[in-house]
């Protein structure tokens, strides 16, 4: 009996292993049938090569999946291997060893009716999916996890959306070279009110992303290397990264470059971005203390159209959520926010600018770029953040800037003070033009600044500082609108400012709303150089020791100023010292501004008429008559009245006003040194209506 008993015994464990060894071996054919079955009910042809599990070693590896629907390939895995101990299931604890996928591709699109299909596999939209029922064990012993190493190689993803219409589709993929996750460990979490990965000390290391157009095959982005280490998950699903490393950064491709003439084939190159403490607080909650931008390399590029490149690049990829199918319509929803404690840059940094929307071409380069921006947060819309830029310009010039911007706010809002040193406003002449219709020579700006925005409300006052600066003559139609505004062409008005080192100061000040459909930066610059001019030269000239006033009440232009007479006795023509001393003060004047020119009017009026013919003096007469100028006169108009002056009478006075100015012109040339060129002479004519003082006039 024992021994029929042994026997039974030994037939069922006989049995068992043998119906083991036979699931063992049947195993992978079992999974690949199982498996192509269920490809072919999604509508996909079976193209599995191989399916191995050992189950003794905890290994799986599948060959070549290639589904495919209507001759296209959609899914494709070129070998996938994973390596797990199982007997550690028993304890509750899922030992990944490695997992290894290689040759991967898989192709993501959305339906106008929020279809996903994930490799031809067609899922439910999220409006479809269930919420997920927490269990209610609040008792049980987590699950604990390990992985080794996760290794991925040679992927391939593309992604397609509907872009306001069926037939715009929004189309990019993201191949991946290599990507490797280390030594991830945690537990698994599963109770009441508290879902979630506990995750301590993973590390992972990505390299050689691209993300591109599928359309164009347009690059996006590439990346050379993206690594963290000690990435944690709380229990609360809060992710920290202490340190995330990002480089061998290009973004956006650039097209119809000239190799000869522009060597970055990229819109923007980094070198480095290093982000410290990185928080993910949850999907709409983001912080990171700071981040390091090393190597900054960007091309700021203005069509002729006027359009910039790079916001040309960034609209052709950024989509609008507006969707024309009703089924996808979505509640709007706030925004995720975002705090970043600080972003630096380093001084390795440069930006290339070049303009073809002016004449010539604008090229410059911003080089030494050093900028800090501080308190940064998305939510945060009125807050203005603390900023400190500095640059370097060209070959000598520096910009500093410090102050705040409120980056998020819905209208412009900043206040900055800063500084522009030794820039060459030459390099600026195309734009120059724009504004003003001149083109500058040559020249260095200085400048202090002073700028308040204040919700698209500007108050800006910018001192401008420009040394041996020159502009060219303007247009007909420039010219005739300097005179109209200023008295003389912009050239003249300039050189009225111009000081004895060559410099010449101005103060702009910029107020109005952005908004407003008046506002315009062209007819504020031209208004802000006007205005400018008209001021200094008001501020400067009526303080001069030499007298100056104003005819007007208002200055509107260079003719609204009059310069103090010489006064001169009847047939006087020698200087005394009361006049010396006041030609003395105009030196001055011409000295401190070298590049003003003068004209200068001898007069001779009825005084000298009177003392020099007195046999002409008729009282009793009521109308005379000048036949020489065919004009009439009353003697209320007159001090003194006469009757027709003989030729040789009226060239004696003519003779006498040009000796005045002669003598007077002669001592500031050869006593004050004053160019001769600088004071324009007239051509003095006796006037029968002249009852002022005899004097030598000074005008612009």
């Amino acid at each position: 009996m024992k021994k029929k008993l042994a026997i039974w015994i030994a037939a069922i464990i006989l049995a068992i292993f043998s119906l083991s060894f036979i699931f063992i071996i049947a195993l992978p054919s079992i999974t690949k049938l199982t498996l192509n079955d269920w490809l072919e009910e999604q509508g996909l042809s079976d193209q599995i090569d191989n399916i191995d599990i050992n189950l003794f070693t905890g290994e799986v590896r599948l060959t070549s999946l290639k589904p495919e629907v209507s001759q296209k390939q959609n899914l494709a895995i070129g070998n996938l291997q994973a390596k797990i101990h199982l007997r550690d299931l028993w304890r509750k604890k899922i030992t990944i060893e490695s997992i290894s996928l290689s040759d991967f591709y898989i192709d993501i699109k959305q339906t106008p009716s929020g279809i996903y299909s994930i490799g031809d596999i067609k899922t439910g939209n999220n409006d479809q999916v269930p919420n997920r029922k927490l269990s209610n064990s609040t008792g049980s012993s987590p699950w604990t996890f390990s992985i080794d190493k996760l290794e991925l190689n040679n992927i391939k993803t593309c992604y397609s959306s509907p872009v306001n219409s069926p037939q715009n589709t929004h189309d990019v993929c993201l191949m991946l070279e290599g990507f490797k996750l280390n030594k991830a460990s945690g537990y698994l979490i599963e109770r009441i009110n508290q879902n979630g990965v506990f995750v301590s000390k993973a590390s992972f290391k990505l390299k050689n992303a691209k993300l591109y157009d599928n359309k164009n095959n347009n690059e996006i982005m590439k990346v050379g290397e993206l690594k963290a280490d000690k990435i944690t998950v709380d229990k609360h699903n809060k992710i920290n990264i202490p340190k995330l490393d990002v480089s061998g950064v290009s973004l956006l491709k650039r097209d119809n470059i000239k190799p000869e003439v522009e060597k970055d084939t990229y819109a923007t190159t980094v070198k480095l971005i290093t982000l410290s403490n990185v928080n993910i607080i949850n999907l709409n909650d983001y912080f990171v203390e700071s981040i390091s931008v090393n190597g900054l390399q960007s091309q700021l590029v203005r069509e002729k159209s006027g359009q910039l490149e790079l916001v040309k690049k960034i609209q052709e990829y950024v989509t609008s959520t507006k969707q024309t199918s009703k089924s996808t319509a979505k509640k709007v929803t706030k925004a995720p926010r975002l705090r970043i404690g600080e972003v630096h840059t380093k001084d390795n940094s440069r930006i290339t600018i070049v303009d073809h929307a002016v004449i010539p071409i604008f090229r410059e380069q911003i080089s030494n770029l050093n900028l800090k921006l501080s308190e940064i947060d998305t939510h945060e819309t009125s807050k203005g953040s603390p900023i400190a830029l500095s640059f370097t310009t060209g070959e000598h010039g520096n910009v500093v800037l410090n102050g705040s911007v409120a980056l998020f706010a819905k209208r412009s809002t900043a206040s900055l003070k800063g500084t522009i040193k030794s820039l060459n406003a030459a390099n600026y002449t195309g734009h120059a033009f724009n504004f003003i219709e001149h083109h500058i020579k040559r020249g260095i700006m200085n400048a202090n600044l002073n700028i308040k925005v204040d919700k698209g409300l500007h108050d800006t006052e910018i001192k401008l500082d420009l040394h041996k600066f020159y502009i060219e003559e303007g247009t007909e139609s420039a010219n005739k609108k300097y005179i109209k505004e200023l008295g003389v062409p912009l050239p003249r008005a300039l050189s009225m400012l111009r000081e004895k080192d060559d410099s010449i100061k101005l103060t702009l000040s910029v107020k109005g709303d952005t908004k407003d459909p008046k506002f315009s930066w062209a007819y504020s610059v031209n208004n802000m150089i006007a205005d400018a001019i008209k001021n200094s030269i008001v501020n400067y000239y009526t303080n001069v020791s030499f007298k100056i006033t104003i005819l007007k009440a208002i200055f509107k232009s260079v003719k609204s100023l009059s310069f103090e007479s010489v006064i001169y006795k009847p047939l006087e023509v020698n200087l005394d010292n009361t006049k010396k001393e006041l030609l003395n003060d105009l030196a001055k004047l011409l000295n401190d501004r070298p590049h003003v020119e003068l004209a200068i009017c001898g007069y001779a009026t009825q005084e000298d008429r009177i003392k020099l013919y007195p046999d002409t003096v008729n009282k009793d007469i009521s109308i005379i008559s000048d036949d020489e100028n065919g004009e009439e006169y009353k003697p209320s108009d007159i001090k003194k009245v006469t009757p027709k002056l003989s030729p040789q009478q009226i060239t004696r006075l003519n003779e006498l006003a040009l000796q005045r100015q002669t003598i007077l012109k002669n001592y500031l040339v050869q006593e004050k040194g004053i160019e001769s060129k600088r004071l324009i002479p007239c051509n003095p004519k006796y006037s029968l209506t002249d009852t002022g003082e005899p004097r030598v006039e000074f005008s612009f």
